[in-house]
């Protein structure tokens, strides 16, 4: 099988890279603080209730049209700075958040018409199950039973079918509601930013909603109780964003 990497919607295939994957099964390291006490043994351990950033190293050879690849290559990787979504064919499940932000240095070979390439990205901590991205719907309430020991900050869709009159949704207690929505389009909840704004993406909502205990809805290891009312069809369209480490 021949393996591959696709970063930011480009894959290495396309650019004649034949790739190794041996140093993409590292884990993310706990944010730790050890301090130590004059006169106590051991260490007092401090958690930050994080996880830091990690870096992944695909090892590459470039095989086909060494300069025009290794060009087009190097563009398309530079040419958009910021976190994009990286996966790849040794893990087949999952995808990452990375940014790509060191140089490319190749070792060329044969006469320059092959070369080999360490491609590294920092990425951020979770490993994202492509299953989370599966939208789940809840009608009347019901349960979402998160599969990991991680606590998920889901994305909700949902929309009303009276622009005067509001509703509420409930996740495990927390409650965000709106008494009049004043509008026909589907609202999103996107709890990883903390935002709420309309589908299409133009409008913040933030001030028009109240969160009743100042937080945004969390998705805990195991079960989690969904209920909902005032909304169309009294369903809310969840995608629950489960990772791991």
């Amino acid at each position: 099988m021949r393996h591959e990497f696709i970063y930011n919607g480009m894959n290495s295939r396309d650019y004649g890279l034949k790739i190794s994957g041996e140093d993409t099964w590292t884990r993310p390291q706990p944010d730790v603080k050890r301090i130590s006490v004059p006169g106590r043994n051991g260490d007092l351990i401090q958690l930050g209730n994080r996880y830091q950033n990690l870096d992944i190293t695909y090892h590459c050879g470039i095989v086909k049209d060494l300069r025009t690849n290794f060009d087009a290559f190097n563009a398309r990787l530079l040419s958009e700075p910021g976190y994009h979504r990286l996966e790849d064919s040794y893990h087949p499940e999952y995808y990452r958040l990375a940014v790509f932000e060191s140089a490319l240095d190749p070792d060329v070979k044969q006469r320059a018409l092959v070369g080999e390439v360490d491609i590294k990205f920092n990425c951020k901590p979770q490993l994202f199950l492509k299953s989370g991205e599966i939208e789940q719907t809840i009608t009347n309430g019901g349960i979402i039973y998160n599969p990991t020991p991680y606590t998920a900050s889901p994305t909700l869709r949902f929309k009303f079918p009276d622009s005067e009159k509001g509703g509420s949704i409930t996740i495990n207690g927390v409650t965000i509601s709106i008494q009049r929505p004043g509008y026909g389009e589907d609202f999103i909840i996107d709890c990883e930013r903390q935002d709420i704004y309309l589908r299409n993406g133009r409008v913040n909502m933030n001030n028009e909603f109240v969160l009743s205990s100042g937080e945004f809805f969390e998705l805990h290891p195991g079960r989690n109780i969904v209920e909902c009312t005032g909304l169309y069809q009294n369903c809310v369209w969840i995608t629950p964003n489960w990772w791991t480490v």
